[in-house]
Order: C-alpha cells, then sequence, then structure tokens
C-alpha cells in the first residue's frame, strides 16, 4: 500500500505556524494484493488504509513521542473499529482519506476517518471508519489522557 499526503508543502507550512491540523487529508493509490476476482477491494484493507492515514495524522501533529509504546509511560490501544461501507473501492485508483479528531474523552478518544472517490466529476464517499482508542497505563488500564497531550488532542476537536 502507498499512502501519499495529499497536503502540499505549503499546507504544511501553515499547519505549523497555526497549530495542529483538525483534518488531515490523504490519498491512498489500491495495490493488487488488495482486491478480489471483481477488482473490489476486500473490507479488511479499509482497516488498513485508515491506520495509516491515522499515522501520518500523528506524526503530522507531533504526537509520536506522547504515544510511543517504547518510550512513553502510556499507550492508546483501539477498543472499536466500526465501518460503513457506501460504495466499493476499485484497484489502482486513487482516493482521498480524511482524518479527523470526532471526541476527546477522559481516556479515550474517538476517530473519524472518510475515504473519497474525487476521480470524476463528482465527490462520492467510499467508506468511513470510526475508530475508539483507550489511553492505558503499562498495565493496561485505562488512564485519564495526560497533560500535555491532553491539551494538544483538545485543539483538535
Amino acid at each position: 500500500m502507498r499512502l501519499y499526503r495529499y497536503s502540499s508543502h505549503e499546507q504544511k507550512a501553515n499547519s505549523f505556524y497555526k497549530g495542529f491540523s483538525k483534518l488531515s487529508t490523504y490519498q491512498v493509490k489500491v495495490p493488487f494484493r488488495d482486491v478480489d476476482m471483481h477488482g473490489h477491494v476486500h473490507n479488511s484493507a479499509y482497516i488498513c488504509y485508515f491506520e495509516e492515514a491515522i499515522t501520518n495524522w500523528i506524526e503530522a501533529n507531533n504526537f509520536v513521542s506522547d504515544i510511543n509504546p517504547m518510550t512513553s509511560e502510556h499507550r492508546f490501544f483501539i477498543k472499536k473499529i466500526e465501518l460503513t461501507y457506501h460504495l466499493p473501492a476499485h484497484f489502482n485508483r486513487l482516493y482521498k482519506i480524511e482524518v479527523s479528531l470526532q471526541k476527546l474523552g477522559n481516556t479515550s478518544m474517538t476517530l473519524h476517518c472518510e475515504m473519497f472517490d474525487d476521480n470524476g466529476s463528482e465527490r462520492r464517499l467510499i467508506v468511513e471508519e470510526t475508530a475508539v482508542w483507550v489511553y492505558v497505563d503499562k498495565s493496561g488500564m485505562p488512564s485519564d489522557i495526560v497533560s500535555p497531550l491532553r491539551d494538544k488532542l483538545a485543539a483538535l476537536v
């Protein structure tokens, strides 16, 4: 899977000066391994596309050091992923994925991702994902999201 940052260098520079990016947009080109005999993307492949887009959203907003499981006292576990399918995606096509923070709780956050086809005359929603991530301590128990991470996330809601 190849995931492309859709935003231009100028947008990257603007987000540096303005703070955090409330909505991150990326592109994914569907590889052959992710399609069935009819040329449609396998349902499970969408989770990988969204996970990569979320990882890039984390990097763009400088959260890596706050949630890195190798160096942080806390980390996020994925509690729930829900996909809603609207239209099939196809082999070798480019699609836009938008990632946003939908909700920030005491011990969790809810991310919302949408995958669009902008290749034609109209923008069409292909699939959307809602993912709940729970913040946990070293023992794996839910923990309040600590500052400065909480402050960074609160700026994105």
